[in-house]
């Protein structure tokens, strides 16, 4: 299985993996409706929370079944903001914050490359929820705790 690039506005495109270019030489005769929802969407890593860490592969199925729950329980709505401080490669940070959020309309503020583990944004986690209007946060249970120590100024 590939792992594909995307390049941003102005970056450098690698033409070996850029994900546009593969898109664009397929045969005009290729369909996304041949996909079935059993077939593999997405490879991502599980961080062996309950076990060995190990790739975990998400079907078109579960993605989508994964997101209309999320929905269904956080009815989030266009021009929220969320905050995501959990690692994207993770699928609770990708499938359990990222997606749902994003097909929602909301935004997503990343702030910080290290997530929770960098201690610069944890000390100004506060700031970061004022100053971008966050109108929802998720977080693990340790982030939380670090959090519940040091509540905001108000």
């Amino acid at each position: 299985m590939p792992i594909w690039s995307v390049s941003v506005s102005g970056g450098s495109i690698l033409p070996e993996s850029d994900l546009g270019i593969a898109i664009s030489s397929q045969p005009d005769n290729w369909r996304a409706d041949t996909i079935v929802g059993e077939d593999i969407a997405a490879y991502v890593h599980s961080g062996g929370t309950t076990g060995a860490p190990k790739i975990v592969k998400l079907s078109h199925f579960g993605m989508s079944y994964r997101h209309w729950t999320m929905q269904t329980a956080m009815k989030l709505t266009i021009g929220e903001v969320a905050i995501h401080d959990t690692p994207m490669f993770h699928v609770g940070g990708l499938i359990g914050r990222i997606l749902a959020a994003l097909a929602s309309g909301a935004s997503m503020l990343i702030p910080s490359m290290m997530g929770a583990r960098d201690r610069r944004y944890i000390s100004n986690y506060w700031k970061f929820v004022e100053k971008y209007k966050i109108s929802r946060l998720s977080a693990v249970p340790t982030t939380l705790a670090v959090l519940c120590k040091a509540a905001p100024d108000r």
